[in-house]
């Protein structure tokens, strides 16, 4: 299986590996320990500095009839 592997940088930078799929699918990832702070009510900033990236920017959508226009068949277009 092809893998990307996020280079520890400021962006968002990624490398491509392999994996045996056996090590990958239907496997619980936990959400790390460090990254909910001490008193367990809130994430930490190590966690938006991972986050940040993968999140940022402004999704547009295109309206018609107050219905976003993607989720209409191409007919009512």
């Amino acid at each position: 299986m092809i893998t990307f592997v996020r280079d520890d940088t400021n962006g968002y930078e990624i490398n491509y590996g392999l994996a045996d799929v056996n090590d990958i699918c239907n496997k619980e990832k936990k959400f790390p320990a460090e990254w909910i702070t001490a008193d367990g009510t809130d994430i930490s900033d190590e966690y938006i500095k991972y986050v940040r990236p993968l999140i940022q920017g402004t999704n547009i959508a295109e309206y018609s009839d107050g219905v976003p226009v993607h989720l209409k068949p191409a007919y009512y277009r």
